[in-house]
């Protein structure tokens, strides 16, 4: 009979342990799927709040090549009679789609190269466009390329006097490739975001549609002209604070896009955008 008892207490023990186990489970399991649930909640933040961002941040860039003809161009009527000159002027008209505005400052870039910085071969004429070459060019340097942005402004730049061939549709002076346009992130934009991050917070999380409960923070990093990697961001200003939370409450993703800037540059950076 002691033995029955005995052998009676082992198995209420081991039920007993094993339902403690199967209670320790359930709670993991309870509490594991609330913080699951809490970041797939922060997530759908930042991937909300990325997408509007970066749409904010980007805008068209329209561009078409332009190859002047080998030979001497001259000034006339025709451009093939007369004394020989190194510059055309057209108006937008000449350019297929790519409507400039010549008023004031230009809203293109004429380069050279489609790799150089160099860009400043641009002028207004007469509200036309002015284009400068060199009469030693041959080959391939006689190629352009013409970029347009609604946020160009390129001041007319003065090339000094003499006559210039006028292009027009009929004298082949020139001729176009096919006009494009892309979308990319343009640096300007992403200043104006950061601006407004510093001044007006408040105002920007609402425009990116940014929960309330929900704060963010947005670097962007690319590569500058000389090859050195460049940031631009609100700096030390976190929401307002002047330090970041707890890594532990900070969402993060990085995102890879290509950007312009004021010279048509056209490079790859990457949006590191952060929400808690």
């Amino acid at each position: 009979m002691e033995r029955g008892k005995k052998g009676s207490s082992h198995v209420g023990f081991i039920l007993s342990f094993v339902i403690f186990v199967m209670f320790v489970m359930f709670i993991f399991v309870i509490l594991n799927g609330q913080d699951r649930g809490t970041k797939s909640e922060k997530d759908f933040v930042l991937s909300a709040l990325s997408d509007k961002l970066i749409e904010n941040a980007t805008t068209e860039l329209t561009s078409v090549s332009l190859k002047v003809r080998d030979g001497d161009i001259k000034a006339s009527g025709d451009c093939d009679s007369g004394a020989a000159v190194d510059k055309i002027k057209f108006d937008s008209s000449n350019i297929g789609e790519m409507d400039m505005d010549l008023d004031g400052d230009l809203d293109v870039v004429v380069k050279r190269d489609i790799y150089s910085s160099d860009y400043n071969i641009v002028g207004g004429a007469d509200k036309k466009l002015l284009l400068k070459w060199n009469n030693a060019w041959i080959g391939n340097e006689r190629y352009f390329k013409i970029y347009k942005s609604t946020y160009f402004s390129t001041p007319g730049y003065s090339f000094g006097g003499g006559p210039a061939c006028t292009a027009t549709s009929t004298n082949n002076v020139y001729s176009l490739g096919q006009v494009g346009t892309n979308k990319y992130v343009y640096l300007g934009l992403i200043d104006n975001m950061v601006t407004k991050y510093k001044t007006d917070y408040e105002s920007l999380k609402k425009e990116l549609f940014v929960p309330e409960g929900n704060d963010f923070y947005f670097r962007f990093d690319y590569e500058g002209a000389a090859g050195t990697t460049l940031t631009k961001s609100p700096g030390e200003n976190y929401a307002g604070l002047n330090e970041p939370p707890q890594a532990s409450e900070i969402f993060s993703e990085k995102y890879n896009v290509l950007y312009f800037d004021n010279q048509a540059i056209i490079k790859p950076g990457y949006f590191t955008i952060e929400v808690w």
